[in-house]
């Protein structure tokens, strides 16, 4: 079945930290969910933040793994599905370390993996919107920045993991992301 380590990360800062702890952001996030991919198994990144942050801040593991990825029109649309899709055609475990807002683009993806049962763990960056643009040139131009560009969301994603059947874990440290990657992995 399907698994949840939704991994809370605030918008626009390289370290951001979760639950106010200090050392867990989205690089320590990439770098815990690439170490926890068991042997053989897959890695999908998701487009966005989550591939710029397993290229810039990840080292390669002890072992080999399948890394994937995919870009569509919008950049972050069909993601889950693409994944669930890597997992019943590979018969392996995939990991797919995602953004909130991509997997809110394609919440029908968690639904096929759950009808199908697909070996898939699904490690969400919840930094409530987009974090990416805080990085370019238009998140100085302040009133509708964060409407518009930042969509915030504000929501709770643990009626989701009930409905696609997933186990929910919230990880608050590296190493408790990658024990809960590797126990559903």
């Amino acid at each position: 079945g399907i698994a949840f380590a939704w991994a809370h990360a605030n918008r626009g800062l390289a370290r951001a930290t979760l639950r106010g702890g200090a050392g867990f952001g989205e690089p320590e996030i990439a770098r815990a969910v690439v170490e926890a991919v068991p042997p053989g198994g897959n890695l999908f990144l998701s487009s966005s933040m989550p591939i710029r942050d397993v290229d810039a801040f990840a080292a390669p593991g002890e072992h080999p793994l399948r890394v994937f990825a995919n870009r569509g029109v919008n950049g972050i649309d069909g993601i889950v599905s693409t994944a669930a899709g890597i997992a019943a055609a590979t018969a392996r475990p995939t990991v797919l370390l995602i953004g909130d807002l991509a997997l809110i683009h394609d919440l029908h993806g968690l639904l096929i993996a759950r009808q199908h049962q697909l070996p898939l763990a699904v490690v969400v960056v919840n930094n409530d919107g987009g974090g990416i643009f805080s990085f370019l040139p238009i998140a100085e131009h302040g009133e509708h920045f964060e409407r518009l560009f930042g969509t915030p969301h504000g929501l709770d994603f643990a009626p989701l993991a009930a409905l696609a059947g997933a186990t929910l874990e919230r990880p608050g440290t590296a190493v408790e992301l990658g024990a809960a990657v590797r126990r559903h992995a």
